[in-house]
C-alpha cells in the first residue's frame, strides 16, 4: 500500500460532497490512519455518512479513522486538536490536509472594493492564516529527533481563482471568459476568497522552503469546478432558473446551481479530457503527494481540472 503506517490529519470535512470527503477516503485506500476535523462536533453525523471503505486488517496493518472538532480560528482549539492527534498517533503525524475557507455573506455582498475590514480579516484568518497556525502546532508532531531526517507532507486545496478575473457578459450568469493566455477561469462574485486563496498559495510556498531542510513537503491541490458546499456558497452559484436565458436553458440543466453547472459544462466541453475532475481525483493526487513518490515535489501548485487550466483562450462564441 502506498501509505501503510502513515498518519494523516484531514482539516474540514463538512460532509460526503467535500473535497476533503475524496481526500480522505484515497488516504484511507492506501494504508493510511486518518484523524478528520470539521468546526462543530455536530458535523460528526455528516464524517459517519460518509461510509468510508477502511482497508479490512487482513489486508494491511488496520488503518483506522477518528472525529475530531477544531475552530482554526482559536488557537487553542488547534492546540487542543494537535494534543489528540498525538494521543491517536503515539505522537507522529505524517501528513496535514487543510481543507479549510470561509468568508461571511458580507464579504460577497457589493464587490471587493466594499468589503468590510472585517469581513476580508476574518477571510484571510480562515483560508489562510489557519494553515500556518495548524502547521506551527503540527510541527511536533512532524519534525522530530536531531538529525533525523523522514518525509512528511502538508497539503492545501486551493482555486483557480488566486488568480487573475475576467468575467463575461454575454450570458446574465455565466462564469467565464479567457481573454489572454495566462487568464485562469475563476468565478464571478468570488470577491475577496480570491486575494484568500493567492495568500493560501504564498503560504505555502513560504513554508516549504521554511520546512524542507526539516523533511516536510508543502504543496497546494486546484481542482476545477467542484459540487461542493463552498462552491454553493457563492453569490450566483444557486440561482433562478429565470435568471438564465434561453441558451443558457437549452444547454444546462435546470434542477439548480445553473452557474456552477455552467463552469462544469464548459470544462466538460473544453478540457483536453473532455470531463470534469471528482473529489476522487482530487484524493488521488493527494495520496500520491503523501507518499514516498512524490519525496522531490514541494512547493508547487497541481492543477487537477482534466487540463483545463492549460488551455488558451476560446473565441467567446464557444462559452
Amino acid at each position: 500500500m502506498l501509505l501503510k503506517g502513515k498518519r494523516a490529519l484531514v482539516v474540514g470535512l463538512m460532509n460526503k460532497y467535500s473535497l476533503a470527503a475524496g481526500v480522505t477516503q484515497a488516504l484511507l485506500s492506501g494504508g493510511a490512519s486518518v484523524v478528520v476535523s470539521s468546526k462543530s462536533p455536530m458535523n460528526e453525523s455528516h464524517v459517519k455518512s460518509c461510509t468510508f471503505e477502511i482497508p479490512k486488517p487482513s489486508e494491511i496493518a488496520s488503518p483506522t479513522l477518528h472525529f475530531e472538532p477544531c475552530d482554526v480560528e482559536s488557537d487553542t482549539s488547534i492546540e487542543q486538536l494537535m494534543q489528540r492527534c498525538g494521543e491517536v498517533f503515539n505522537g507522529e503525524l505524517d501528513i496535514l490536509v487543510h481543507s479549510v475557507a470561509f468568508a461571511p455573506r458580507e464579504a460577497f455582498a457589493n464587490g471587493l472594493l466594499n468589503t468590510p475590514r472585517a469581513a476580508w480579516t476574518q477571510a484571510m484568518d480562515v483560508s489562510a492564516y489557519s494553515l500556518v497556525a495548524l502547521m506551527k502546532a503540527a510541527k511536533p508532531l512532524m519534525v522530530q529527533g536531531v538529525g533525523e531526517r523522514r518525509d512528511r507532507s502538508v497539503l492545501a486545496l486551493t482555486y483557480a481563482g488566486s488568480t487573475k478575473v475576467n468575467e463575461s457578459k454575454k450570458w446574465t450568469l455565466t462564469v467565464v471568459n479567457l481573454l489572454t493566455e495566462n487568464v485562469e477561469k475563476v468565478v464571478p462574485n468570488y470577491n475577496v476568497m480570491g486575494p484568500a486563496k493567492a495568500a493560501l498559495e504564498a503560504t505555502a510556498r513560504q513554508l516549504a522552503y521554511e520546512l524542507g531542510p526539516e523533511g516536510v513537503r508543502v504543496n497546494c491541490i486546484s481542482p476545477g469546478p467542484m459540487n461542493t458546499v463552498s462552491a454553493r456558497g457563492i453569490p450566483g452559484i444557486s440561482v433562478s432558473v429565470g435568471l438564465c436565458d434561453e441558451r443558457c436553458r437549452a444547454e444546462i440543466s435546470l434542477n439548480n446551481n445553473v452557474m456552477l453547472q455552467t463552469m462544469r459544462k464548459y470544462a466538460e466541453n473544453h478540457a483536453p479530457l473532455r470531463r470534469n475532475s471528482s473529489s476522487g481525483d482530487v484524493g488521488s493526487v493527494a495520496a500520491f503527494l503523501s507518499s514516498d513518490l512524490a519525496a522531490s515535489v514541494t512547493g508547487q501548485t497541481i492543477y487537477v481540472d482534466g487540463g483545463l487550466s492549460a488551455m488558451a483562450p476560446f473565441a467567446r462564441e464557444e462559452l
